[in-house]
């Protein structure tokens, strides 16, 4: 009897591989969910599909119920086997995928992307089938343009070269807030004086906003009374370096339970020194970024950076906006920052995609601009918007008169240290595929050509370099991204008496480069004579 059903076993293990394999699907969206603690239960069986052996990719968004711009595909399968077996599997995706056998993960492109078409030959890796049932789980993400799989079974006498998994903290602790918040509220745009909260309600309410400080200082918005879910709340904070809490209010005293709860808020002064930490070019897979921000924040904690700069490029495109700029990036910055506020730079995937338009509702200037001048401690910061292959004249003209006005300002001329911060700088060759959006140029011809800067920081190239001052009079940083030799990096720009110190650092806070810009900058007029 247990012959026969061994020889039963690996004769259903045989149509499997032959006849191809059953996958039940589900598509969603809730990142919470997608991690190993998720993919190890059950969950509703959305469809069934089947995949035959060496017979091209499937394309899961042309299937009739899926959801338009959503973001992940779940596939289970279960394989019987006889005994312990060695199996090997040809698998790919547009453009990222993890595997799971029996909850274990044994290969993902999380980390680098599937590196090029779907198909048979792009990703071969082995596994071990346990002796009875196995289940066998792929987590897809979709690219920008498709969300295509490709997955065959075969047997193996003989071992196979495998990639080891990404090394990720894949259990993120990302609950969901309470009614009638979508997602927990974010600081963005900081001053000396103000700050942005963002909120998205899953209903239409209008809210207001208090802050109260250490001391006891309090600052309250009433907020403008009209209900909306897409919520941004100008708010007064002290001059002064100093923590604190804020909470929001229902303008038409209903009580909702999401409202009752309070978040940190970190502030920083117009005066004496100052550490930022920068980064940028997530659009990457969301569990890599997810993973980016766990680090990123423990790196912020660990050097007591003041707020944040992203340089851009949140993700490859802008479809179903909310989930992927902020579900799978603000509200998780907001859970990990510990209050830290938020300076975002537009790039140029935040041109891609069918809601490009909603940008500004998260992530613009308190005048709705995609560009900002402020100050932070003795840093004054001019955040530009480099446009994407073609940008109008316009933005140009707007950022020269920005500047134009920032330049007469005192908080310009009394900072001890200036600095430009963009997505793309022109440093690429021209015709080069890094070359993207306006030129510095036709920004900063009219001011020696940016020579009352002392630094520049960009991203998009994806790779750090630190490149002297040569067609601009000041050194420029540029970060890594995806493709990077890190595949991502940060900074960390530190004021002092003696000069700007900039250290980089890997995710996980190894430092790898460092250099200091000596000297402060003394203009006429400025007090510092």
């Amino acid at each position: 009897m247990r012959l026969f059903s061994l020889l039963f076993c690996f004769f259903c293990l045989i149509c499997q591989l032959v006849a191809g394999t059953a996958f039940q699907l589900r598509f969603t969206d809730d990142i919470a969910q997608i991690c190993s603690r998720y993919v190890n239960s059950d969950w509703p069986v959305d469809c069934r599909i089947m995949l035959e052996p060496a017979k091209g990719t499937l394309d899961l968004t042309k299937l009739p119920n899926y959801p338009a711009g959503t973001r992940f595909a779940l596939l289970a399968a279960e394989l019987d086997s006889p005994e312990e077996r060695r199996v090997l599997l040809h698998a790919s995706a547009d453009w990222w995928f993890d595997c799971y056998v029996n909850n274990i993960l044994v290969y993902s492109t999380m980390g680098r992307g599937n590196g090029g078409a779907a198909d048979k030959v792009r990703h071969a890796f082995s596994c071990n089938l346990r002796a009875g049932r196995n289940r066998i789980v792929f987590v897809v993400e979709r690219g920008v343009d498709s969300m295509k799989f490709f997955c065959d079974i075969a047997e193996t006498a003989t071992p196979v070269r495998t990639a080891a998994p990404t090394a990720m903290e894949r259990d993120l602790p990302l609950p969901p807030p309470e009614e009638p918040l979508k997602f927990h509220p974010a600081i963005t745009h900081m001053t000396p004086e103000s700050m942005l909260i963002r909120v998205v309600t899953t209903i239409p309410v209008a809210l207001g906003a208090e802050a109260i400080f250490s001391g006891g200082e309090r600052f309250t918005a009433p907020g403008d009374g009209v209900k909306r879910t897409c919520h941004t709340i100008e708010l007064g904070h002290p001059a002064k370096r100093t923590q604190g809490s804020f909470r929001l209010f229902a303008r038409d005293g209903k009580k909702y339970p999401g409202l009752t709860a309070s978040w940190p808020v970190r502030c920083f002064g117009g005066d004496g020194p100052a550490k930022i930490l920068v980064f940028g070019d997530t659009q990457h897979s969301t569990l890599f970024r997810l993973d980016l921000l766990k680090k990123y924040s423990r790196l912020a904690e660990r050097e007591e950076t003041d707020f944040v700069i992203h340089l851009g490029d949140v993700d490859s495109t802008t479809d179903n906006f909310e989930n992927r700029y902020f579900g799978a990036f603000l509200d998780p910055f907001a859970r990990m920052f510990a209050g830290r506020s938020l300076m975002p730079v537009r790039g140029n995937h935040e041109f891609i995609g069918r809601e490009k338009e909603r940008w500004n509702d998260f992530f613009s200037s308190r005048k709705r601009k995609t560009f900002d001048t402020f100050r932070c401690g003795g840093i004054f910061f001019a955040v530009l918007d480099s446009g994407t292959q073609s940008p109008t004249a316009a933005l140009a003209e707007e950022q020269r008169k920005m500047l134009e006005e920032a330049l007469r300002s005192s908080a310009f001329r009394q900072a001890d240290y200036r600095i430009l911060v963009i997505h793309g700088a022109d440093i690429a060759p021209e015709n080069s595929p890094d070359k993207i959006g306006l030129t510095m140029r036709r920004i900063l011809a009219p001011f020696q050509n940016g020579a009352d800067f002392d630094l520049m920081i960009a991203g998009h190239v994806h790779r750090y370099r630190r490149i002297e001052p040569g067609r601009y009079p000041f050194p420029i940083v540029t970060l890594d991204g995806p493709g990077g030799i890190r595949e991502n990096s940060a900074l960390v720009v530190q004021s002092g008496r003696d000069g700007l110190t900039l250290r980089a650092f890997t995710p996980e806070g190894v430092e790898f480069d460092r250099f200091t810009i000596p000297g402060r900058r003394k203009f006429p007029g400025s007090g510092t004579e």
